[in-house]
């Protein structure tokens, strides 16, 4: 999967550059890497000067480097010496990586699966690989990285769910992903998908739950995707069902409302829809800028220099 990025940046190229931004690229053991500079770390300097560093070290310092970085200019150098020295050398990779998510370290399980992938893209890797990322963006705590880490998490689970169809595992992560990045009609059918392929066990029952509780946000993701196509009626009269239910604290579901409002020209409902969506959600800046419009149209100035103001305390945090 990594060779086919056609240009775009890797995504999370910046989040695993800290493995390797202290290495050097030095000459060891001509007879075994020839001409190619290896990756030594600061720490491996005392090592390396007393003769005293492995060719175990170096093999881990190159897993990092093609790992972190899978467009390295030497990777495919790297590949070819580790595939001298180890047999089956995808399978090394992801038994190390498998050891690494043993002990909790998710980030280095990541590096080696990528790796590996990388090698080779077999159904073992590209599962574990998953997993891993997953495992990631649920203790995450930068939005950035978590949302690199789930896009990257939902494209390996679609990919698996191409090259491997009848893995149904990968359709009962993609079921998660989806649902953590808030798309849950694509959620739903992947675990129907899921309990399609599989009839029994705690993942079928679990995924039958989600398929249940998800029927409620799969119709208001419809009447989101009707007001994001401008039918805005369409949309307003799905959701609008909703302001009376346990799902009245969804900031979303008013936002759309309040767009929806005021693109027919209903200003007062508009109003209260981007006001409640403030109780909710005190930052968001697209309900802002909608109440400046709709009390510029108002003639309520003294509303609009209280939205602008607010506007440009938002940004401005938003900056440190």
């Amino acid at each position: 999967m990594f060779n086919n990025l056609d240009g775009k940046e890797d995504r999370l190229y910046k989040h695993l550059k800290k493995y390797i931004d202290d290495f050097l690229f030095v000459e060891f053991s001509k007879e075994i890497f020839k001409d190619t500079l290896v990756p030594v770390s600061k720490n491996d300097m005392d090592k390396l000067e007393y003769g005293e560093m492995s060719i175990s070290d170096v093999f881990f310092n190159m897993v990092d480097v093609i790992g972190a970085d899978v467009h390295f200019q030497y990777n495919a150098s790297y590949i070819n010496i580790m595939n001298r020295i180890y047999d089956d050398l995808p399978y090394v990779l992801i038994n190390q990586g498998n050891e690494y998510a043993k002990d909790g370290d998710f980030e280095r399980a990541v590096i080696f699966f990528r790796a590996s992938i990388l090698i080779d893209e077999t159904l073992d890797g590209l599962y574990s690989y998953g997993k891993a990322l997953r495992e990631l963006y649920v203790d995450a705590d930068d939005f950035e990285k978590i949302g690199d880490l789930k896009a990257e998490s939902i494209e390996v689970f679609e990919k698996i769910s191409i090259d491997y169809p009848d893995f149904s595992k990968a359709y009962y992560f993609m079921g998660y992903d989806y649902l953590n990045m808030g798309l849950y009609i694509k959620s739903r059918l992947a675990f129907k998908k899921f309990i399609d392929m599989e009839k029994e066990g705690d993942l079928f029952e679990d995924a039958k739950k989600r398929i249940e509780d998800l029927e409620d946000p799969c119709i208001m993701e419809e009447g989101i995707n009707h007001i994001s196509s401008l039918r805005f009626e369409e949309g307003i009269n799905i959701l609008k069902k909703y302001e009376d239910s346990k799902y009245n604290q969804w900031w979303p579901l008013y936002y759309n409302l309040g767009y929806g409002y005021e693109a027919l020209g209903f200003v007062e409902e508009a109003i209260k829809s981007y006001t409640k969506v403030l109780r909710l959600n005190g930052s968001h800046l697209d309900s802002m800028e909608g109440l400046v419009r709709l009390y510029t149209k108002l003639d309520d100035m003294e509303k609009v220099e209280k939205y602008m103001n607010k506007i440009t305390i938002v940004k401005d945090s938003n900056l440190n």
